[in-house]
């Protein structure tokens, strides 16, 4: 039977992979890294506009000035900016906030960034925060898409931003073969590009004897089920173990209507 109608998009949470590696280069009040005033410190991170975050453990003498502490942080935006703060644990009084620093989503070089980012006491600097940054967004996604699918010839007449936009609209469909995709008849909505694979395209007609006649075959990079029409006139079938991109086909069109009045 037709799958088609199970197509859902998966809600994929937008979020941050963050390893705070440690400190280089601190200096507090004349003391330099190393000395005894910088244990006891730990890193609290958060993420712009979202709720949430999460802390390092406090810094001890076994381990100096590293935490290397890795851990998922919930993002409110595509490209967030990331607010890092040190703070002292100090006995019989409260923690105390003694440095900041902000990494701006400007910053991020390809859904990520890894180096140092300076530390301030309101001030002045303090040194620098060590820190690696992976961004599992749903536009990071598209973009990674767009680097391994871009050889395909539907998506070579749109901007790269635009195609970007449609892939955040896309749904990766792994089939079988005698996977039936569509079936003749079926209302039209979903459109298909073949990413890896092979599908059959087969209609039936009483004219044409008892059994189906195959009109077409289509391979990697082809589209098929793109008709304006109210009801499908063939029936897909995956011929091989096959990769397929589904888009709704107003988003699709959406995305060429763009394209071409951009060009």
């Amino acid at each position: 039977f037709s799958q088609e109608a199970g197509i859902e998009a998966p809600t994929v949470p937008n979020y941050a992979q963050v390893t705070v590696v440690g400190l280089r280069k601190v200096n507090f009040s004349g003391n330099t890294s190393g000395q005894s005033n910088l244990l006891n410190m730990y890193c609290r991170v958060e993420a712009v506009g979202a709720t949430g975050g999460f802390k390092t453990k406090a810094l001890d003498h076994g381990a100096g000035l590293v935490w290397n502490h890795q851990e998922s942080l919930s993002v409110a935006r595509e490209q967030p900016s990331l607010k890092f703060e040190l703070w002292r644990q100090v006995v019989g009084a409260p923690d105390r906030s003694v440095a900041t620093s902000m990494l701006l989503n400007s910053t991020f070089d390809d859904e990520s960034f890894e180096g140092e980012i300076q530390l301030t006491d309101g001030r002045h600097s303090v040194g620098f925060l060590e820190i690696k940054v992976q961004l599992e967004t749903t536009a990071a996604r598209a973009r990674m898409a767009f680097k391994a699918l871009s050889g395909l010839s539907f998506l070579q007449s749109l901007w790269e931003e635009q195609a970007i936009d449609l892939l955040q609209k896309v749904t990766l469909w792994d089939v079988e073969p005698g996977c039936v995709i569509y079936e003749q008849g079926g209302l039209v909505d979903y459109m298909y590009v073949v990413a890896q694979g092979s599908v059959q395209l087969v209609a039936s007609d009483a004219a044409w004897g008892h059994y189906p006649v195959t009109l077409d075959c289509v391979y990697d990079g082809q589209i098929f089920g793109d008709r304006i029409l109210t009801v499908r006139g063939t029936t897909a079938i995956a011929q091989e173990p096959s990769t397929l991109l589904c888009m709704l086909q107003t988003d699709y069109r959406a995305a060429f209507d763009h394209g071409c009045s951009a060009g």
